[in-house]
């Protein structure tokens, strides 16, 4: 499977369905184990070293998807090289902005959706993993559109 079979057929649609369904924690789980496995493709089709360049381009989305990707997939992440240390099950579900069930202090105002976030490892912030998806995924096909993804 090319770099491009593998986007249009597993990952887009995968993401797709966690678009649809964000409160979906196996949803949110399986984008983010996809979306970093795009890597191993683009290496096999000879990219060098993508995830560095990922990890450069999109620091701080990339961590959340990679954390989350491996925590999944892992009981004990602890050798894992990445900064956050997520753990499944650990992620929360931010609530909407909206009456009578937005939580002040934790609802964002003009958010009407919510979303699954989680800590990012730096004085107890949260990082949002949809909007983290996306930005990746810019970056993929930024960096290796022309060559891999076209």
């Amino acid at each position: 499977m090319t770099p491009r079979d593998y986007l249009k057929e597993i990952l887009l649609p995968t993401l797709e369905d966690y678009e649809e369904d964000f409160r979906s924690r196996r949803k949110g789980y399986l984008a983010c184990i996809v979306m970093c496995h795009l890597s191993d493709y683009l290496e096999k089709a000879g990219a060098s070293k993508v995830q560095d360049t990922m990890r450069s381009l999109c620091t701080a989305a990339w961590n959340v998807v990679h954390a989350v990707a491996i925590g999944a997939k892992h009981m004990d992440n602890l050798k894992n090289p990445n900064p956050i240390k997520f753990t499944a099950g650990s992620d929360v579900f931010r609530p909407p902005a909206r009456a009578g069930v937005m939580v002040c202090g934790w609802s964002r105002l003009g958010d009407a959706d919510g979303g699954m976030e989680i800590y990012s490892g730096e004085d107890n912030l949260m990082a949002e993993v949809l909007p983290s998806l996306h930005t990746v995924l810019h970056q993929y096909r930024i960096q290796f559109g022309d060559a891999y993804l076209s």
